[in-house]
């Protein structure tokens, strides 16, 4: 049974640079998610050259960036206006992993 799904834009980009798009889990809290992206970088950094991947989030979203942090991603800062939501233009802190971070990884 599914746990959730990922989607990826720009995969083995020639910029090598990849973006989560989207990212759900079906019972959030659980840390399934965690265990979804943590399988998504090293889908990444595995299959293809990337160099950078990278995933935005509203900065409110603390439940999100706490699982993102755990996989290895670092908050680069604040794109003012960047999404839009409902009809509404909200910030999006921008978070990043390098795949030297990704090599270098514990375990």
């Amino acid at each position: 049974m599914p746990i959730g799904f990922v989607i990826l834009r720009d995969w083995a980009s020639a910029e090598r640079v990849t973006l989560v798009k989207r990212m759900a889990v079906v019972t959030p809290g659980q840390g399934q998610g965690r265990m979804l992206l943590a399988a998504a970088v090293d889908r990444v950094f595995v299959e293809t050259d990337a160099y950078r991947l990278c995933i935005g989030l509203f900065p409110d979203n603390h439940r999100a960036r706490r699982a993102y942090e755990a996989v290895g991603f670092t908050a680069e800062g604040i794109a003012r206006g960047s999404a839009f939501f409902q009809g509404v233009h909200r910030d999006e802190l921008v978070m990043a992993q390098l795949r030297p971070e990704w090599e270098d990884r514990p375990g």
